[in-house]
């Protein structure tokens, strides 16, 4: 006989749990989400709980989003979401951290910008303690208050975890046994010890022990893309689902005029970049040989870059001697960088390139997707699962040395001008609100003693 289905309370599975999509018969679910990146913090991370709470309470359930106050070290605060239909609750728990300043204001940038600095500064110790190096493990002991002050109000039928930060798995294994409430654990990102790169060997080796015994009583454990689905069930020895980050319809821009007053071929990158892993060298490489072959593409080709201007990006871009080429046009509100998209001759996507982490989909490949125009993946692999998914859904092309990118460019020359923004019906199963309700009818179907449906 399986275990009591999540939702259930002890009637007819059948009658008594949701279906997932809006407008689907079934009893009302009350939900908890706990995710430290939630909006207005401006990070593709906000993206995934949100998406959640707004797919799952348009279904009808009750939602409740359990997240931390946002802080300067956080980031920016101009993600615009509507928070209608769901609750939210910001926790406290640092006196005296300074808060992070007002949206959209030149201040809130410039913070962002130093606290980015202090955080690459100290990248390699971070990420060397691992879980243990969290500042979010100070806010146990508020969040966990609070969730069970929720709790008492009313049972939740299920509470899901999206990490990093791994405290928070942490507090829905702790809330989960206290409360009785299922568990659902999400991974964002590689966070265990067989996977974890640039970690120190003791604290990799001891997060992958007790996240294990944590993860045991898990009812259901998701993640964002195949490879990573593969390698967790391998590591942890049972099924795990998937829920692609995707892209939210809700918050595409409609028309809007072009950012840029010329009659140049636009190629157009949004977010962040990182040395040897999200690395534009190849890009840049390529590019300069194009340039090379069409000393005219000067007068042609722009390329936009929206994200932070880190040095070691603009060291590149004069290393290979494009900076006509380029122009940096620094940290933007979201729906700015959406209207780029949108524009652009030609959208960068920038492949994981570090293939000890295998499996990383950056949601903003999916927003790319939504855009509706021509992506050229720069990676140093044709078979990558985020090549796969542009090369199937026709939405691109794949370049893995700098002779590809070039004959890229200089193909996008050709046909500047004479495309039009295309819909591709194979690019709607990866609408967030769509994954948001595939992953609700997983997690209904599971048995709550998380060995699988």
């Amino acid at each position: 006989m399986s275990a009591p289905k999540i939702g259930s309370a002890g009637e007819n599975p059948a009658e008594s749990a949701s279906k997932g999509p809006a407008g689907a018969p079934g009893r009302r679910l009350r939900i908890l989400i706990l995710a430290y990146y939630f909006p207005p913090l401006n990070s593709t991370a906000s993206h995934r709980p949100y998406s959640w709470a707004l797919a799952w309470s348009r279904a009808g359930h009750e939602v409740h989003v359990l997240t931390t106050e946002k802080y300067a070290f956080d980031g920016t605060l101009d993600l615009e979401c509507s928070a209608d239909g769901f609750n939210i609750h910001y926790v406290p728990f640092l006196k005296h951290a300074p808060k992070a300043p007002a949206t959209g204001s030149l201040a809130a940038i410039a913070t962002a910008q130093k606290w980015d600095r202090v955080k690459l500064l100290t990248r390699r110790i971070r990420l060397g303690m691992g879980m243990f190096g969290e500042l979010a493990w100070l806010a146990y002991r508020p969040l966990i208050k609070r969730a069970r002050e929720l709790a008492g109000q009313s049972p939740f039928d299920f509470v899901i975890t999206t990490s990093p930060p791994e405290v928070l798995h942490f507090i829905g294994h702790v809330f989960s046994r206290r409360t009785g409430t299922a568990w659902i654990a999400d991974y964002r990102d590689l966070w265990f010890s067989e996977m974890r790169i640039n970690q120190f060997r003791l604290p990799s080796w001891l997060t992958g022990v007790l996240e294990r015994r944590w993860l045991a009583k898990a009812a259901v454990i998701c993640t964002v893309s195949e490879g990573l689905a593969r390698r967790l069930g391998q590591f942890l020895r049972r099924e795990v689902i998937i829920c692609y980050n995707g892209f939210m319809p809700d918050t595409l821009p409609g028309e809007s005029a072009r950012p840029w007053n010329d009659a140049r071929l636009h190629v157009v990158y949004t977010g962040r970049m990182f040395p040897r892993k999200r690395d534009p060298g190849l890009f840049f490489e390529g590019l300069a040989r194009a340039l090379r072959a069409r000393p005219q593409l000067a007068e042609r080709v722009c390329v936009d870059i929206y994200g932070f201007k880190d040095r070691w990006i603009e060291d590149l871009i004069r290393a290979h001697g494009v900076g006509e080429l380029v122009r940096m046009h620094g940290h933007v509100p979201h729906r700015q960088s959406l209207g780029a998209q949108q524009h652009a001759d030609l959208l960068l996507f920038l492949d994981w390139m570090d293939e000890r982490a295998e499996g990383i989909l950056t949601g903003k490949l999916f927003e790319y997707l939504a855009a509706g125009r021509p992506i050229l993946c720069v990676g140093t692999r044709h078979d990558s699962e985020a090549a796969t998914i542009i090369t199937r859904a026709g939405a691109g092309a794949v370049a893995s040395t700098s002779q590809n990118v070039c004959d890229r460019i200089l193909e996008a020359l050709l046909r500047a001008g004479h495309e039009s923004r295309y819909h591709r019906p194979e690019t709607e199963r990866y609408s967030r609100l769509r994954q948001a309700d595939l992953l609700l009818e997983r997690i209904v179907a599971s048995p709550r003693d998380g060995r699988g449906a």
